[in-house]
């Protein structure tokens, strides 16, 4: 059995820890053979969105990424923004996969992919990363680009999808209010944390190891955030109410570790919290270390805009504070994390003095998360579900 997962209207970004990086790699240990189609635009430098040139090549996990280059009939911006591609029909009649799991629907070289699963009679599963967050805020991209383009490239792929698998609740709605997709044809797939690379590893050597190299004491209070720090990630909102608490010396013994890179916009405004007791930088990341720096923590903390961090960080057994928004309730599996209504500095700086000051409550979420977050958040699961098995299925 093959499985193709087309990335066609996104970046892909090799050696993330993306849900398209993961789900592929879980599909190959699952004893399918599998292949990614993928567009040029990636994460460059780990910090900005740029492109590639067009290539064929395996990826660490020897699993064959062909990306493939735009039209050239269409200035390139344009060609870009439609996703339009030449040689998708290539990729799909020499590999021939019995699966297409499609990330994303917005890109305009969907009818190549309907007529194949058509014409073949394969099964195809959608998933969708889009909401009223991150997608549509202006006019143009509401109304003509998601009203219009993409709507019919959603609809194109609807002829075919077994089901559209939303990644987060409010996705679900923006399926429904924008691309008209029916409810009974959407189903959520969540993140989650990627179980199979920590497998047998203990939390609490981790936790220790991780604390040694930092100079951090086994009893002090640590506080965890990352990922790709640009403004909506309100980080460096976290970073000024930690460091007002530290300073007004309402907060004793306690750490802040921020990993990950900032974006270019970010890069002076961080300037004012370089060389700040208890600000432990450190910088990108690998995809495969990063559970070792939430295990670390005593809390992870989450105050802006979501990251697949957050599911990853419930999956591992993290208490964590997140920013509430419309639609990511999911994330509350039974008190295992706090949701802030505002994300302010003084909201956020309450919460910190309670994690300092009500050690019994801190406890209680940590167990919580602990016990209830792995259960619904491991990729193992959510591979198979993806494709149409239930769990428990080989």
């Amino acid at each position: 059995m093959k499985i193709l997962h087309c990335c066609l209207a996104s970046f892909y970004i090799d050696g993330w820890s993306y849900q398209e990086n993961i789900l592929p790699r879980y599909h190959l240990a699952m004893g399918y053979e599998v292949q990614i189609v993928a567009s040029t635009e990636t994460y460059k430098e780990n910090a900005t969105l740029g492109y590639v040139r067009p290539s064929s090549y395996f990826s660490d996990d020897g699993i064959k990424i062909t990306r493939l280059p735009y039209v050239r009939y269409l200035p390139q911006k344009i060609a870009r923004k439609l996703r339009l591609y030449v040689g998708l029909k290539r990729v799909l009649e020499d590999f021939d996969p019995d699966i297409l799991f499609i990330h994303d629907s917005q890109f305009l070289s969907a009818p190549t992919v309907v007529r194949f699963a058509k014409r073949r009679n394969r099964a195809v599963y959608v998933d969708t990363h889009t909401d009223f967050v991150n997608s549509a805020r202006g006019f143009i991209s509401r109304h003509i680009l998601h009203g219009i383009f993409y709507r019919w490239s959603t609809q194109k792929l609807a002829e075919v999808a077994r089901c559209f698998w939303a990644t987060l609740p409010l996705r679900a709605e923006f399926l429904k209010t924008v691309y008209d997709i029916p409810s009974d044809k959407i189903r959520l797939l969540p993140f989650g944390a990627d179980d199979a690379r920590i497998s047998g590893k203990n939390i609490d050597l981790v936790r220790r190891e991780v604390r040694l190299r930092l100079k951090i004491g086994e009893s002090d209070l640590v506080f965890v955030s990352g990922g790709k720090i640009d403004r909506r990630k309100d980080i460096h909102t976290l970073m000024r109410a930690f460091c007002y608490l530290v300073e007004e010396g309402k907060l004793s013994n306690a750490h802040l570790v921020i990993f990950g890179s900032p974006t270019p916009d970010m890069i002076e405004p961080l300037r004012e919290f370089e060389g700040k007791k208890g600000i432990h930088w450190m910088g990108w990341t690998p995809a495969n270390e990063i559970y070792q720096y939430l295990w670390a923590a005593d809390l992870g903390f989450f105050p802006g805009t979501h990251s697949v961090l957050w599911e990853e960080a419930v999956g591992l057994g993290i208490p964590c504070v997140f920013k509430r928004w419309c639609g990511i309730d999911h994330l509350d599996v039974g008190g295992n994390c706090i949701l802030l209504d505002e994300g302010t500095t003084d909201q956020i700086a309450k919460i910190l003095l309670r994690a300092a000051n009500e050690p019994a409550w801190l406890e209680d979420v940590r167990d919580r998360a602990r016990a209830l977050g792995p259960m619904h958040f491991s990729y193992s699961a959510i591979a198979r579900m993806s494709i149409g098995l239930s769990p428990a299925d080989d």
